[in-house]
Parts: structure tokens; C-alpha cells; sequence
């Protein structure tokens, strides 16, 4: 589907961000605004309107029960308007009531219990996370795990490319020295002058047999980063690449060291994709990531990721399993946007890493490259993060309203009426200011 869309004549990948875009934020928005929508229908709360979107209405039907779905023009967010609301963010204020009728007032908002009005504004990220855990814990069930020895799957070679090693082969030295998981080989070719014909001693039906295979990290496209130079420069995951600057390269390791001295500006770069070869141009970027030790860096990159010339055997994973790896992942979301923004504030990441909805379309496009996995992996990790982002103790966010409510519960009444909307208007000015220069900053890479 993605790759017709891309192809389409002069529009083509504009129309592909466009409907990434929908596809990842009308799913987590969805998901999102539904979380609240229904926790307050069990609270005896009734809703006016639940809208994805924003702007001039596209689409709007109305249930039984009065509330009005609707479809708006602008796909970057959404809102569920409860009954007694005065507008879409859940302002309170008693001028609207007085116009409810008494049963209608008795199923708003501003009347429900406290208890009933957090949980309703906390089902929003709640949902978030559990899409995400749901969405994890499938990959995982789908994609199954890595044997613990090392046992090969798929042997990763360019087209048309013959080697001995083959997939079930059990390996147990390279080139002489002992092996005992992938991780180990890993650090070894790290570190070994590449060699394409590489030596490797295997277990074969109860047999030891040395058998020719390609250098364990050659240069391989694994995957592409998003927003980076090689997804402006139509690179894909699966390409080997052959030449950098005109300097043939024949491990990752050599890819790397040539990116090192070559700059940001414009090179051209060689690749073999499904047995052809073909060269298009790249202009590396200075970008920043996280090393081996945990460390903030930035460095010219190019933006591909590395992986092994072998996929190791994989083995079925229970319900179990997947599901506490699905929590795991969804927690290292969280605890990686909350390293994040430490690290900004600390200024070891630069504010002009911050993306906005033009830079999560631009992503969600390049994602989708990749395919529908990495599509909805993507979708598992944003839901995560805007349910982590909806959390801020802000009065325009889900937060925000649950620090009011928090405040009511302990002191005996609502915050001062003045003191709300001043709040209001400053965090509302804020996340303006801050989608602005994350917007400008998504048009920079975009252009670049």
C-alpha cells in the first residue's frame, strides 16, 4: 500500500506523510479521547461531543444518547466536550449550568463526584498505555524470540550471493576463535578486519564442519532512522552498501569510519538492493543519539542502523512473556522521555531535537517505508509518549485537571477561579511557543 502511494506521480510522498500521519495520530488520538469518553459514560457522565479533529466538521452523526461524533478537517488532535463543559478543554464554570435542565445537569461534569471526574480524565493516558502494552505484547507474539544459543535463521546476504553457512547451522568459532552468543561475534567483528569470505566453524546434523559465510557485520542497512539522512535520501532497510564517497567499504565498521571523515556535505553513496546497484546521493547530518555506554553524543550520522549477517533461529514466546516484555517497553518509553527532558534541561540535548506534528508526519512517513511492523510499533511508541506528555501538571492537560482535583480533595474546595484561567492562559501560551519552535525545527530538517 505505502510503496503505491509513494509512487504516485509528483504528490506521491506527500500524500504518503499525510496518511502515516492519520493512520498513527487518529489511531492514538482515537484510542485516547475513546478512553475518556467511555470511563465517563460508567461514571454517569454524559458527553455533548467527541470529535477527532479539529476545525470545519467533515462527518458527524449523533447516538441514542445524544452525543454528537464527529469528523473535523484537522487531523492533530481531538476532544471529548462533556455536558456542563464550556469548551472543549473542560473549562468549568457555572454560567453553564444554570442553562442545564436538572437531569442533564446531574449527568454533567462539574456535579459528578470528585473520584468519578479524576477517573475520567485519567482513563485518556491510561488508555494510552494499555494500547501500548496491547500493541507490544503482540509484536512479540507475532515475532516470536531469539533461541538462547546460536543457532541461525535467515542468512543475510546480497541477491544472488552463495555461502556455505546456511539456516539450522549452529555456530561455534569465526575464523578460529570461539564463539558463544551473538552479542560476543558482534563485539568481535567490531573490532576484525572485514573479510568476505569469512571462515566459520558450524554444528551440522551432529557434524563439525567448517563452512564459508559472509563477515558477520557487513555493511547493512538493518534499519533507517526516521527524519534522518538516509531516509531524505531513499535508502532502505536491506540495502548493503557498497561504496561511501567513493570509498568502497566492506564492513559497518569501515561505513563508519568514512562517515567520520567525510563531513555533512553532499556525497554520493552505492548500494545493492534486490541484486541491483545504485547510487544516489546523501548528505550526512549532525544528529544526536545514545552510545554503548548510555552516553548523549552527537555526531555526523547517516542514519542507518547496523545488524549481523545472520538472524538468530526464533522460538514461539508464551502470553506471559510477551505481555511483561509489552509492559517493559512501554516502560522504557516513559523512562526514556523523562531522561529526555532532563538532558534538555540540563542542556546535553539541544531544544532543536524537538519535533512537532509536522516532524511525528514526517517519521510516521519513513516509518511506513519500513512496512505495516514498523508502522504499528511506531503507533505503540507515540501513544506511549503523548499519554506521558498528556500527564505534564498543566491546567490545558489531563494533568493539569488532576492536580486541581487533587488540590480539592485535600484543602476542601476548587482552586481559586482567577488563579485557574491565569494558569490557563500562561501553559496554553507555553505549548504554543514550544509547538512553534518544535514546528520550525521540523521544517528545517524537512528542507534540509
Amino acid at each position: 500500500m505505502f510503496e503505491m502511494i509513494e509512487s504516485i506521480p509528483v504528490f506521491g510522498n506527500g500524500l504518503l506523510v499525510v496518511v502515516a500521519m492519520v493512520i498513527v495520530l487518529g489511531t492514538v488520538v482515537s484510542i485516547h479521547e475513546y478512553g475518556h469518553y467511555i470511563v465517563g459514560r460508567w461514571c454517569g457522565i454524559d458527553a455533548d461531543v467527541f470529535s477527532i479533529g479539529f476545525g470545519k466538521v467533515i462527518y458527524s452523526r449523533y447516538d441514542k444518547r445524544g452525543t454528537k461524533w464527529q469528523v473535523a478537517a484537522i487531523p492533530l488532535g481531538g476532544y471529548v466536550k462533556f455536558r456542563g463543559d464550556l469548551d472543549a478543554a473542560s473549562t468549568q464554570g457555572k454560567e453553564n449550568l444554570a442553562n442545564l435542565s436538572p437531569e442533564d445537569a446531574a449527568r454533567s461534569f462539574p456535579t459528578a463526584p470528585l473520584y468519578k471526574r479524576a477517573l475520567t480524565v485519567m482513563a485518556g493516558p491510561v488508555f494510552n498505555f494499555i494500547l501500548s502494552i496491547v500493541i507490544f505484547t503482540g509484536l512479540g507474539l507475532y515475532s516470536g524470540q531469539a533461541v538462547d544459543d546460536m543457532t541461525l535463521g535467515k542468512v543475510i546476504a546480497p541477491k544472488g550471493t552463495q555461502y556455505e553457512i546456511r539456516e539450522g547451522d549452529k555456530i561455534i568459532a569465526v575464523d578460529g576463535v570461539e564463539m558463544n552468543s551473538f552479542l560476543e561475534m558482534a563485539e568481535w567483528a567490531a573490532n576484525a578486519e572485514a573479510n568476505k569470505n569469512t571462515i566459520y566453524t558450524v554444528e551440522r546434523d551432529n557434524d563439525i564442519i567448517d563452512v564459508t559465510g559472509p563477515f558477520p557485520a557487513p555493511a547493512y542497512a538493518a534499519a533507517i532512522m526516521p527524519v534522518s539522512a538516509a531516509s531524505s535520501s531513499d535508502l532502505r532497510a536491506g540495502d548493503f552498501i557498497v561504496s561511501l564517497a567513493n570509498q568502497e567499504v566492506n564492513s559497518f565498521r569501515q561505513l563508519v569510519e568514512v562517515v567520520k571523515t567525510v563531513g555533512e556535505g553532499e556525497i554520493p553513496i552505492t548500494v545493492l538492493r534486490d541484486g541491483e546497484r545504485m547510487t544516489v546521493p546523501i548528505r550526512p547530518r549532525e544528529q544526536v543519539y545514545e552510545n554503548a555506554d548510555g552516553e548523549i553524543e552527537t555526531r555526523i550520522l547517516l542514519g542507518i542502523s547496523g545488524g549481523n549477517a545472520f538472524e538468530p533461529a526464533i522460538v514461539p514466546v508464551g502470553f506471559g512473556k510477551a505481555l511483561s516484555n509489552g509492559v517493559s517497553r512501554t516502560w522504557s518509553v516513559i523512562s526514556g522521555s523523562i531522561r529526555g527532558i532532563k538532558l534538555m534541561f540540563q542542556g546535553a540535548i539541544s531544544p532543536k531535537n524537538l519535533q512537532g506534528p509536522v516532524g511525528i508526519a514526517h517519521m510516521s512517513s519513513d516509518v511506513a517505508k519500513s512496512g505495516w511492523i514498523s508502522l504499528i510499533a511506531l503507533i505503540g511508541i507515540i501513544s506511549t509518549a503523548i499519554g506521558f506528555l498528556n500527564l505534564m501538571p498543566l491546567p490545558v492537560l489531563d494533568g493539569g485537571h488532576l492536580v486541581q482535583f487533587a488540590y480539592q480533595a485535600v484543602v476542601g474546595k476548587p482552586m481559586n477561579e482567577r488563579v485557574v484561567r491565569y494558569a490557563t492562559v500562561v501553559s496554553l501560551s507555553l505549548l504554543l511557543t514550544l509547538m512553534l519552535y518544535s514546528t520550525s525545527n521540523d521544517l528545517v530538517r524537512w528542507f534540509q
